[in-house]
């Protein structure tokens, strides 16, 4: 199952075994995105503001760390509808 069909079939309460696991991993999932997003503009926007190459770098792949837990949150979602 996809994560967009196993979102979809959470939000309709079908064939969810862990609702808890479920919601609270849902808006892991969100947050933890938005705050990568957020921190690839910052080292995008450190980059025009006049800083290095490799400080920006450095930003951005902080951003890795928050889309790794992202990958684990939808993985979570994924197992708790079935």
């Amino acid at each position: 199952m996809e994560l967009i069909e196993a979102i979809l079939y959470g939000v309709q309460c079908k064939r969810l075994e862990k609702p808890a696991v479920f919601v609270s991993m849902l808006i892991c999932f969100l947050v933890f995105t938005v705050i990568g997003l957020v921190i690839i503009f910052a080292g995008i926007e450190a980059f025009i503001g006049g800083k290095a190459v490799l400080p920006s770098l450095g930003i951005s792949a902080v951003s890795l760390l928050f889309f790794s837990l992202s990958a684990a949150c939808s993985y979570l979602i994924k197992r708790s509808v079935e």
